[in-house]
């Protein structure tokens, strides 16, 4: 199987505050097997220094929910959307959690698109998600929620902060915002109704 054991060799695990968050989550995660696979995987991911990392995340994220996921729970193939909210909702919520951790200029933030957008490339699956007719990967609308989501409880507040933990606070903020700007970039919110609304906001919050 794809989805187990270290397959990428590369970075040092240890000296990026991402990677570090990602070493923290795999004990974390060991009674959620959904999350701690994903985790594994995205971690793999950013230590490898193969060209095809991407790609190969995304196979190995697909196989993992339909050899593993998708057997784990034999009422998922009566539901209409057969668990894909869910874990797509997984998905993307560490892939957030990991971009504001990744400094705004770092090419890493590019390879956590590129997963994305391989995703996107595999053979659509058609499945109901929130009485919505979805394409997984391809258009579905649990991507733009989670990110959203993850854009509204974003935005630094110097409430109760102080200032080491505002200026923690503000990094992640940019880092968020620049992975957000990316997002556009590659067109993965293009397809939402209101899916260029950040930049209206975000580049007003940068010049205060």
């Amino acid at each position: 199987m794809e989805t187990t054991g270290n397959l990428y060799q590369g970075r040092d695990s240890g000296t990026q505050p991402w990677t570090g968050y990602l070493d923290g989550e795999m004990p974390a995660t060991e009674a959620d097997s959904v999350a701690h696979c994903l985790v594994q995987i995205i971690r793999d991911t950013s230590l490898s220094t193969d060209e095809s990392r991407a790609a190969g995340a995304a196979r190995r994220i697909d196989t993992y929910y339909r050899d593993e996921y998708l057997s784990s729970d034999p009422l998922l193939k009566f539901s209409d959307n057969k668990g894909m909210a869910s874990f797509l909702n997984s998905l993307y919520e560490l892939v957030f959690d990991v971009a504001r951790l990744i400094p705004y200029r770092d090419a890493e933030q590019d390879n956590l698109i590129r997963v994305i957008v391989e995703l996107r490339k595999l053979p659509p699956k058609a499945y109901k998600i929130w009485d919505e007719d979805a394409l997984v990967y391809t258009k579905e609308p649990i991507f733009t929620s989670v990110l959203e989501d993850n854009w509204n409880r974003n935005l630094p507040s110097s409430a109760g902060a102080n200032g080491q933990e505002l200026e923690k606070t503000c990094a992640e903020w940019v880092n968020f915002s620049a992975f957000l700007a990316r997002c556009i970039q590659s067109n993965l919110n293009d397809q939402y109704e209101g899916g260029c609304k950040y930049p209206s906001f975000d580049c007003c919050n940068m010049i205060e």
